[in-house]
Formats: C-alpha cells, structure tokens, sequence
C-alpha cells in the first residue's frame, strides 16, 4: 500500500511517496522550489500523481513481489499460527475446507494470484457452490493473502481489489419444536425399552436451554442441590474429548426450578438402580445423562436417534438445537439478562447488550420458569 508524508526541512518542504516493490519499501521525494503556498501545491500535486500511477501498477499486477512461495505452502504457515487456540471440532471443520480451497489454487504462487483471477474464480464457484461455501473461501483466501501482504511477500492484498460482490446470505430461520410433536416424541421414547437415556436427555435439554455437548459432559458435582444451580463448565465433543465450552459466556450458573428438580430427582433414582444391576461392571463417570453402564452417550448417537425416530413419528426433525432454541422462545418477555445468562450467549444480537453484570437470577424469574414450561411427562 502506498502513501504519502509530508516533510519540513531546514530551508524546504517536501512530499514523500511510499511504496513497496519486491518487498522493499521505496521512496520517492517531489520538493517545493520555494516556500511559497502555490510551489507548495505543486509538489503535493506531483507526488498524488505519482502515487496514482503506483497503485495503477499494484492493481494490475505490474509490480509484484518476486516470493515463489505457493498459496498452499504459505497458508499451511498461518493457519497453524492462527487456529492454535481453536477447539478440535473447529479446526477439523476448517480444515475441510481449506483442503479444497488448496486443491484449486494452492499449487499458484502468491505473487500470481491477481485480482482478475480471484474475480474469475469467486463468480464460477457462486454458479456451483452455495453462499455460505463461498464465504468460506473468502474466508480462507482472504486470511491468507492478508497475512502474505503484512509480511511484504505481495505488494497489495488483490481481494480488496475485486469487482466480484459478495452475496449477504439470509439467516436460516430455527423453527420452534410443536409442543404436541416434543410430548409425542417423549411417550415413544419413553416406551422403547432400554431408551430412557434419551428420555432423560430430552427433557434436560428442554428444561434447561442447555448445548448438547454440555449436557453430555455434565457431573454431578456439578449440580448443586443446596443453592439450586447447575455449573456449566465443560462440554463433550463430536471426537468425544471433553473441552470447554463453546465461548467464555458459556461457562454460567443455571438455577434449578421445579421441573428440573423432579427430573434430576428421577434420573439419580435410575442411576442407583443401575449401579446395583450392573456392579463391579459399572463405569462411574459420575455423569448426570448417560448410558445405563455409566459411560458416555456421545453426540452423534444422539443425533442419529433424534433424526432416525422423528421419522418413524413423520415429524419434523427434532434436533438439540431446536429444543434450545425452543426454550428461548418460551422465555421470551422474561428479564433479557436472564435469559442471556441461561443460555450463555455471548454476542448482543442473540439476548441483550452483554455489557450489563448479571449478578443473580430474580425470585419472578424461577417462578416465571416453573410457569413457562408446559408439563411434557
């Protein structure tokens, strides 16, 4: 990127022209024959003329850096600086996509990668590929050439030079669960023998807003009877790794209202049964929900028999997502900072501006709860 100082010597002023070729910093000086305020001008005018003409250059690709390193060479270099702090399943869902990314331009030198033929490459994938895929390479190129042109390895980032636009998609609207659907969907569980793990997973979810992966992760040294909380502190995987959760607002207090301390109550009652059942053979995880032996219910057989009996009831597909964003819509009109809290959102859109210190749940907002809820079994 060029541009352009203004210098005071002793006797003169001047104009300075900044750029970069082969990734060398160049400067060019236009002087002011005098000190006069038209000389002065003058020289400013030359130097914006130059200057003009440096960026021409940039844009069409007349001055590059002369860098042989590859798109995919260097990308594999910020992409290990860059996802260092990101959780196994982000990385690995990025990774499918930069490998595709790689397939099509990654053998191309930076210093090749014009704007004309990211142009040309964004409009023929956008006759293929979905916005959401094409965002995804923008993404990635995006990250990439942004970096190479921090580091002086190409002259201009070209993706800030495209006439190609960017298509904004629309939000995929949730659809809120049919409550008769959700009791319909409990009574077929619950009379499946040996299935009351989902049983239990659905109603926790339901009452409780809570992510999948931290339910499956949750202990019960995590649930605390004599205050009423739950602490969500962890959340289990799709590679079943347990983490943290999904963002630093994750990590919260849920209060235990009614419902959910019937159910804590029925699935504690279960456990014990099975411990007995099962003996030495028992694996105590200390898990809230799991599997009659203790161990782990992982998240993609959860998803698995949600879709697989949603048809076999010929109901729309019931997700976890879609039982949080059920129970959102039930807390509609309740203290929005309440409601943030419960969910453990981070961003403003989603509840309310995060800025506010939310110190405790209200008394109205635990019977609010018990209220809202439906009784479902």
């Amino acid at each position: 990127m060029a541009f352009i100082t203004r210098r005071e010597g002793k006797n003169s002023i001047s104009y300075q022209v900044r750029y970069r070729v082969n990734g060398k910093v160049k400067v060019k000086s236009f002087r002011a024959k005098n000190e006069t305020a038209t000389s002065q001008r003058n020289a400013k005018k030359e130097a914006e003329k130059f200057l003009k003409k440096i960026e021409s250059q940039s844009f069409l690709g007349l001055v590059k850096d002369e860098s042989n390193m590859t798109f995919e060479k260097y990308s594999d270099v910020v992409f290990e600086i860059v996802e260092s702090d990101l959780k196994t399943t982000t990385k690995k869902a990025k990774e499918v996509y930069r490998k595709v990314v790689n397939k099509n331009i990654g053998y191309m030198k930076l210093k090749d990668i014009t704007p004309l033929f990211l142009d040309k490459y964004f409009f023929s994938l956008s006759k293929k590929k979905s916005h959401h895929v094409v965002e995804r390479h923008r993404e990635i190129i995006n990250t990439v050439l942004e970096s190479a042109f921090k580091k002086d390895l190409i002259v201009v980032n070209p993706m800030l030079k495209l006439d190609f636009k960017f298509k904004k998609g629309r939000l995929k609207e949730k659809k809120v669960i049919e409550l008769d659907d959700f009791k319909e969907f409990i009574y077929h569980v619950a009379a499946i023998p040996g299935m009351i793990k989902y049983k239990f997973y659905l109603l926790f979810a339901f009452f409780t807003g809570m992510r999948r992966g931290e339910i499956l992760a949750l202990t019960w040294d995590d649930v605390d009877f004599e205050y009423y909380s739950i602490h969500v502190n962890k959340s289990l995987n799709r590679y079943g790794e347990i983490t943290t959760p999904k963002t630093k607002s994750s990590i919260r207090y849920i209060v235990i209202h009614n419902m959910l301390s019937e159910l804590l109550y029925e699935i504690k009652t279960y456990q014990d049964d099975m411990k007995r059942k099962h003996k030495e053979k028992y694996i105590n995880n200390n898990l809230v929900i799991c599997h009659d032996n203790g161990e782990y219910l992982q998240a993609n057989a959860v998803d698995h028999f949600l879709y697989r009996h949603s048809r076999i009831l010929n109901i729309e597909p019931i997700t976890s997502h879609r039982i949080r964003h059920t129970f959102a819509t039930l807390m509609r009109g309740m203290e929005v900072k309440d409601v943030q809290a419960l969910l453990g959102h981070s961003k403003v859109e989603m509840t309310v501006n995060t800025y506010q210190h939310h110190d405790k749940y209200k008394d109205e907002t635990v019977q609010e709860i018990n209220a809202r809820l439906p009784k479902i079994f």
